[in-house]
Order: C-alpha cells, then sequence, then structure tokens
C-alpha cells in the first residue's frame, strides 16, 4: 500500500536533481520492492553573476537569495516599464527563473512593436540572449498561457522563429494538452498574422485540433474569434462554429453579433437559421447600437442579401436618434447598403436628407452623385425635394464633363428614374461627343459592359418620351443597332410559366411575339396587337417602330393598339411594400408613353392562382383590366 501511495504522489516526493541528470532515481520502498519516480528538471534560477553582463565584475561577492526577484515584484516593474533597456537591465539587477524570462521577453516584444523599435538588436543583444537560454532550459515549467503569448511574441521578434524554434516544438508538445481557448487564441493570431509564413504547419496543426474538440467550446468569444479569423483554412471547421454558433446565440452580446455577421459576410456564407437567430436577438435588444456598428451590420446584410425586417427597423430607429452624430461618409455608407437590401425608412431618409441640406458644404460631388443614385435605385423622392435637387444641380453640373463615363452614365440614368434629369444631363451622354465611347463599348459583352449599354438606351427613352423640352437629337440608328442586346438571359419561371398561359389565351402564335428587344433597353416577356374590337390579330406584317429591325411595312390599323405583359419579379419590389423599385417604375412609364398598353404580372399575385384554369382567368382579367383602364382615359 505504502508503494502504491508513492508511486501516486510521485510528483510531490520525487528527488530534485541538477538538470544534467537524465537517468531516473530509484527509491527503495519500506518491504524492499523498487519504486520508480520521474525526476524532474531542476527549476533553473541564472544566478546574478550568470546574467552579469555588465556593470559587476566577475569577482563581486554575490548571493543569489538576496538578489531574487519575486513575481509580484517582477509584474509590478513590468507594468510600468516603458523601454527595453530598462526590461533588459532586469538582468543586471536580479536573478530568474524561466517563467519570468518569458515574462520579459514578452513585454520586450510589446514595447518593441508600440515603439517600433529593432528587433534584431534586441535578440542579439547578450542580456536577451542568456534570459532565452535561462528560459529553453527549463521551457517545461512554463504555464500554458505564457507559453502560448511567449510565442506570439516570438513571432513579434523573429518571424522566421530561427532562434526560437525550440519554443514551437514546445507548443506542438503540448498541442493535445491546451485548451480550446489557448488553440483558438493561438490559431486566430497565426492566421491573421502577416509575418507568420513559417507557422503555416503549426496552424494546419492547430486547425486539426479545433475540428476534432470542437465540442468542447462553450463561449462566444471563442466562436466568434474562429470564425472572423480562420474561416479560410478549414470550412469543416466553420461548418461545426455555425452549429455551435446557432446553440450559443441567445447570449450573443451587440457587439458579438456584428462581428459574427461581418466573419459570415467575408466567407460570403449566407447560413440563414444562424442569421435568422442573430437578427432575432438583435432587434430584441433595447440598447442603441453605435453609429459605426450599425453602418458595419447593414453592410455585411447586403453581402448576404440577408433583410430581416424586424433587424432592419431596429437598425434604422437607432440611426435616426443619431443623425445628428453621423458623417457625410456614413451617410453614403448606409444609404447604399439600404439600397441593396431593397429596404428604406421614410422617417430616416428624410431626416437623412435634412442632414445633407444643413451641412451641404460637408458632402463632396461625387459623395452627392452616390446618394442620388440609392435614392432612385428604392424610388425615394424626399419631401423636401425641390431644395435637394437644386443642391445636387448646383454642386454636379459643372463637372459633368470630369466625371468618368460610367459614373456619368450612373448619374443620369439614377436623374432619369427619379425624373429630375435636364437637358445639360441628357446632352452629356447623348451627344456626338459620346458617342466615340459608346462605339467603344459596343463590342463589350461582358455584365457590366452590358448594363452600361442599356442604361444608355433607357436615358435616350427617357428623352424621346419624357422630355418634350430636349430638343437636341437623340442616339442615332446606327449607335442603338450597336447597343442591341447580343444574348438573352434565362426565362426566370414566373416569365416561363406566364408564357405557356399566354399559349392557351392568345393561341395562334402569328398573334403575339414573345421576348422581345426594345430600342427602349427593356424586354417584353410578350407583345400582342389588339383591333379596334380588342381582339388579337397578326402582327408580324405591320411596322414596329420599337424593334431594332422591323419585320413588317404595312401601317397599323385604325384604333389598334399594342398590349405588352411585363411579370414583375420578387427583386423588382422594395422588401417593405409592394412598391416598384426606381428602374421598373421607369420601365413602366416609357412603354406607357411609347404608346403600350401594360399588363402587369406581380409575383404576389400570380403565385395565388394555383391550377389552369385559376391562372388562365387571372391573364384574361389582367388584359380586361389594363384595356378599360387605358378606355377611360
Amino acid at each position: 500500500m505504502a508503494a502504491q501511495l508513492m508511486h501516486r504522489c510521485r510528483w510531490l516526493f520525487s528527488v530534485v536533481v541538477p538538470a544534467a541528470s537524465a537517468a531516473p532515481t530509484c527509491m527503495l520502498a519500506p518491504w524492499g520492492k523498487k519504486v520508480i519516480v520521474r525526476v524532474l528538471p531542476r527549476l533553473s534560477v541564472l544566478p546574478l553573476y550568470t546574467l552579469n553582463v555588465s556593470g559587476l565584475k566577475d569577482n563581486e561577492p554575490t548571493q543569489m537569495g538576496d538578489k531574487r526577484l519575486s513575481s509580484q515584484k517582477l509584474k509590478k516593474f513590468l507594468s510600468v516599464a516603458t523601454t527595453t533597456e530598462e526590461v533588459l537591465d532586469l538582468s543586471k539587477m536580479y536573478s530568474v527563473d524561466a517563467s519570468m524570462a518569458s515574462q520579459i521577453i514578452i513585454k520586450l516584444s510589446q514595447l518593441a512593436a508600440a515603439g517600433n523599435e529593432d528587433t534584431e538588436r534586441i535578440i542579439n543583444d547578450k542580456r536577451f540572449e542568456l534570459l532565452f537560454l535561462c528560459l529553453s532550459q527549463n521551457i517545461s515549467q512554463i504555464l500554458n498561457w505564457t507559453l502560448v503569448g511567449l510565442l506570439k511574441s516570438c513571432y513579434h521578434l523573429d518571424s522566421t522563429m530561427e532562434k526560437f524554434e525550440i519554443v514551437k516544438q514546445e507548443v506542438y508538445y503540448r498541442l493535445k494538452h491546451l485548451s480550446v481557448k489557448q488553440l483558438s487564441s493561438l490559431a486566430s493570431f497565426l492566421a491573421s498574422s502577416k509575418q507568420t509564413q513559417n507557422g503555416n504547419n503549426l496552424l494546419k496543426d492547430l486547425v486539426i485540433n479545433l475540428e476534432l474538440r470542437w465540442t468542447e467550446i462553450e463561449d462566444v468569444s471563442t466562436v466568434v474569434t474562429l470564425m472572423s479569423q480562420v474561416r479560410q483554412f478549414s470550412p469543416t471547421l466553420m461548418k461545426r462554429l455555425e452549429t455551435k454558433a446557432l446553440q450559443l446565440a441567445e447570449n450573443f452580446t451587440s457587439q458579438e453579433t456584428q462581428k459574427m455577421i461581418q466573419a459570415l459576410a467575408l466567407q460570403n456564407q449566407r447560413y440563414l437559421p444562424l442569421l435568422r437567430a442573430l437578427s432575432y436577438y438583435l432587434a430584441q435588444n433595447r440598447s442603441e447600437l453605435h453609429v459605426g456598428a450599425i453602418v458595419d451590420l447593414l453592410f455585411a446584410c447586403g453581402t448576404l442579401n440577408f433583410s430581416d425586417s424586424h433587424l432592419l427597423e431596429k437598425l434604422a430607429s437607432d440611426l435616426l436618434a443619431q443623425v445628428p452624430k453621423i458623417t457625410p461618409l456614413y451617410v453614403v455608407r448606409y444609404l447604399r447598403s439600404f439600397a441593396t437590401l431593397r429596404w428604406f425608412s421614410l422617417p430616416l431618409f428624410d431626416a437623412t436628407t435634412q442632414y445633407i441640406l444643413t451641412n451641404a458644404d460637408q458632402f463632396s460631388p461625387l459623395q452627392l452623385c452616390s446618394i442620388v443614385q440609392s435614392f432612385a435605385y428604392l424610388n425615394f423622392q424626399p419631401t423636401e425635394r425641390d431644395s435637394f435637387y437644386n443642391l445636387v444641380d448646383q454642386k454636379i453640373s459643372g463637372l459633368l464633363t470630369t466625371l468618368s463615363p460610367e459614373l456619368l452614365v450612373d448619374l443620369v440614368w439614377s436623374l432619369c428614374m427619379l425624373q429630375q434629369v435636364k437637358v445639360p444631363y441628357l446632352q452629356s451622354v447623348l451627344g456626338p461627343a459620346f458617342e466615340e465611347h459608346l462605339l467603344h463599348k459596343a463590342n463589350d459583352t461582358s455584365h457590366k459592359g452590358q448594363t452600361f449599354k442599356v442604361k444608355i438606351m433607357h436615358i435616350n427613352a427617357t428623352a424621346l418620351l419624357e422630355c418634350p423640352e430636349y430638343k437636341c437629337p437623340s442616339l442615332p440608328p446606327q449607335i442603338l443597332q450597336a447597343l442591341a442586346p447580343r444574348d438573352h438571359r434565362k426565362p426566370t419561371p414566373l416569365q416561363s410559366t406566364l408564357l405557356c398561359v399566354l399559349r392557351e389565351v392568345l393561341g395562334d402564335e402569328d398573334k403575339w411575339r414573345i421576348r422581345v428587344d426594345t430600342i427602349y433597353g427593356w424586354q417584353l416577356t410578350a407583345e400582342v396587337l389588339l383591333n379596334s374590337d380588342n381582339q388579337p390579330i397578326p402582327l408580324k406584317d405591320f411596322v414596329a417602330p420599337h424593334l431594332f429591325s422591323s419585320e413588317g411595312t404595312e401601317l397599323l390599323p385604325p384604333r389598334a393598339r399594342r398590349m405588352a405583359f411585363l411579370p414583375w419579379e420578387f427583386s423588382n419590389f422594395c422588401h417593405q411594400n409592394k412598391d416598384l423599385l426606381g428602374g421598373f417604375a421607369m420601365a413602366r412609364r416609357h412603354l406607357q408613353a411609347a404608346g403600350f398598353i401594360v399588363v402587369e404580372v406581380p409575383w404576389y399575385e400570380f403565385q395565388e392562382q394555383k391550377s389552369d384554369t385559376q391562372k388562365i382567368a387571372y391573364i384574361k382579367g389582367k388584359m380586361s383590366k389594363a384595356i378599360a383602364k387605358e378606355m377611360a382615359k
């Protein structure tokens, strides 16, 4: 029994011998049995004469016990030290053990980083070399958290880790004994540091350990840290962390929720269960968020295309209360994010407009251009629209020639959507001076190039259909032909279903066209020609001035009218109501001005029609209502 007791207590009763002794020591039990006791390396303390590099003579008498530094005094001294020399001079004044040496090295790293000092000078200093020698002889005695901090400091001092390889090897040896929080701290450091290329293998091992031990994570901060820093190194770990974050979502603070949503946005991971949980608890939080946090959250939600009404209402409410504190840059950012989310708050936007008018001198022309684009996309008209548009005109009208072609087109196109475009703006895009750029863009088949050409056609349509005061020539036919779309996008499910219903309603395919590209830049899902009795008639033989090239030559019969079918998708509306976004509201205006009877088919009405019979009856009813509305005019 005594032998068993000694075996269990070997750590307490082991024989302390010099570190150079490597062989285990045998102890004789009372009744003659041998018990193997682990030999602990002696806790090495550098005597004063060993650390003495300068200032003390070799033959000067010293007492190691008299000059030993306590942990409390060391912490107090390090907390007030301001230079690396002060810290290095400890080696001339006191004896230190391995744990103290590690704390001194960590402090040296912090001071060197704060003062932007030469780290090579520090690590080549004799005093530092002796400190590290003390540390390396007894590195196994250093606590885990201190070891983690020591490794980070070594990377700061020397990113190559040539002189600190022993520290890295000790971390490798202890990987399975480190806590999840320690693994997370070290992994996030290695992942975020730009000077730790040599730590990639260690980072991989850390990530593997975290993948295996993810169930041990219990605190929110560890989840947030890992998802924001280690996201690109392990998709498997990210999926497991998303599950863990969903379990802990209720305990997230506002700041942690912000970091988590931003981490998901950086990965472009639209994990809806977690996003919904985070947005729910954040919306319930009564504390007011800071403007910077709100702007970052809105940007992250816009990146993920995640629109939660309750969350957006809270963010808009908190912003409204802090409008006097915002800056022009914040205004531009949150308006752009709201436009991306297809959501706006009338009180907030009116308060923002008033802030712009009050602080007009602080807004640059480019910032006003961005604000106009955001308003136009949402089809938002400020309450004080006259004052706002006069301010925009005063700030921008004289700078049109200095804007890039892309920004100029975006600005004029936005003013067209808002019905606030003036003749000089139209001339800057439709005039002869801009034709060379248009011809250059004609062969651009990229998505950005196609969008640019469509916007030009919309501006040209506005000049033709909505601006009678515009007397200058519009785009010539050869330019329009060059801008014509050359590829057709795949029809959406709503468009495909509508075409199937129209085949049943209209019958003969000679009486209608499908997927019609117009010179106005809008594509009609279907077009029908109605006679004076409002019955479909064949249309291919008649002149079609809205097409890029007309198939027929005959004039329309008397009182004949064209009918256009426009299905409106979910993404064509503002998120919180059934109002069309600016571009689609402009499409309806243009086609009506061009003489079309527009039949609008919103997604929320069409999806309620379950059977084919209901869908056919619905389309016939929409056609009859559109004709009656036109006749009432």
